[in-house]
């Protein structure tokens, strides 16, 4: 994470990264070629697989812990294990990581 001043550096100062610093900095996870992104999207996209609402879920999960108390953010944590469990997906997800360990 990005202490105070140097965010404030890049938003105020309104100075444009380059992608090796952006990465350097921890603003980006990777820095792929503009020939290779499209694919390298692709790769990421079926890693996820088709559990966009999961993936949704951990997104506003991760932005409340970065945020919110440790208390709101252990409850809204519980109630989607809550969800998980009561659903398929765990089944499924567990049957996809078999699967691939095997391979």
């Amino acid at each position: 994470m990005l202490g105070y001043a140097r965010a404030a550096e890049l938003v105020l100062g309104g100075r444009v990264l380059e992608a090796v610093e952006a990465h350097r900095l921890g603003l980006v996870m990777e820095v792929v070629e503009g020939a290779s992104l499209l694919d390298r999207v692709q790769r990421i996209a079926e890693r996820l697989g088709p559990g966009h609402d999961r993936v949704r879920q951990v997104r506003a999960l991760l932005r409340k812990g970065a945020t919110g108390s440790l208390e709101a953010s252990l409850a809204a944590e519980t109630e989607a294990q809550e969800d998980l469990f009561e659903g398929d997906e765990l089944a499924k997800g567990l049957a996809a990581f078999r699967e691939k360990r095997r391979r």
